[in-house]
């Protein structure tokens, strides 16, 4: 049992490349790195595998018959799927390799690959991965709360980020000092915020930072 827990704790690695051969060599040497890996021979394969809610990595070739790598790449983006991507060819042209790395892509990795680069890209792909998952997390906690938030706390909440004094808030919604200060207090407690730092990191997560 416990070596069951030991496995289902390793960072996950997925490998897609429509070589049966290269899957299953690069597979036993990832397994030997401490990873779970899990192999298909088409990116259609893998989407069909169904969501996936852990911090992974995806080794893909660039080249495949029913899809490419790239092509795979943009699909896991628009399904904001958790996943570090690296790709793998034998033939990468610098056009590809451009629109790759544009796309978030950590590397390209060259057939025959190095096993020593590999180790090293995997562990960069799984934290990067982890801290993409940590990142989502806190922006779901923080839309959820300020949800909560009535009209005018949200008001309230976008005056103090911009860094504006009650009084002006209070200039600028139309009320008295006296209500923004009530309004200021159970917004910060519904955002969970004890400080206006606090306030301006969870902005940051909404995508609510000041333009000013």
């Amino acid at each position: 049992m416990r070596r069951n827990d030991e496995q289902d704790s390793q960072p996950l690695i997925f490998i897609v490349d429509d070589d049966a051969s290269m899957c299953g060599a690069l597979a036993r040497t990832i397994r030997l790195l401490g990873y779970r890996v899990e192999s298909f021979t088409s990116p259609v394969e893998f989407l069909t595998r169904g969501a996936f809610e852990e911090a992974s990595c995806l080794i893909t070739d660039l080249i495949m018959p029913d899809m490419t790598g790239l092509e795979l790449q943009k699909r896991l983006l628009q399904n904001a799927t958790p996943v570090a991507t690296i790709f793998l060819s034998g033939h990468a042209d610098v056009p590809s390799t451009v629109q790759a790395m544009r796309d978030g892509a950590l590397d390209f990795l060259e057939k025959p690959v190095d096993a020593g680069l590999l180790e090293k890209l995997l562990a960069e792909g799984v934290r990067h991965a982890k801290q993409e998952t940590e990142a989502r997390a806190l922006s779901a906690v923080a839309h959820e709360r300020f949800e909560s938030l009535t009209e005018r706390q949200r008001e309230v909440f976008d005056g103090v980020v911009a860094g504006e004094p009650n009084k002006t808030i209070a200039h600028r919604m139309g009320i008295s000092e006296r209500t923004v200060k009530a309004h200021r207090q159970v917004m910060m407690e519904k955002m969970a915020a004890g400080s206006v730092a606090d306030l301006a990191f969870l902005a940051m997560d909404l995508g609510r930072q000041s333009s000013s």
